[in-house]
């Protein structure tokens, strides 16, 4: 099913870790929609800024993240 021809809502989740130096890496998709919504996900995974890093004890540590992404397409006239 292709989110843009037809109505679709629901949610994607991603996971990636936030490296020592702030940077996004490991983006893996948790749970998916359909192939189009799927990719949108982990392409606005790429796209995000630099992080601050998580520290503990003083030191710079990596973190993982699970991100839910919710999706509400509208059916378009064709």
């Amino acid at each position: 099913m292709l989110a843009r021809k037809d109505h679709y809502a629901g949610r994607g989740i991603v996971r990636f870790n936030v490296s020592t130096q702030g940077e996004v890496t490991d983006i893996r998709l948790v749970q998916g929609l359909c192939s189009l919504a799927d990719e949108a996900v982990r392409d606005s995974a790429r796209r995000l800024k630099r992080f601050k890093p998580g520290m503990q004890a003083g030191n710079s540590v990596g973190v993982a993240f699970r991100l839910p992404v919710s999706f509400v397409t509208q059916k378009l006239a064709i």
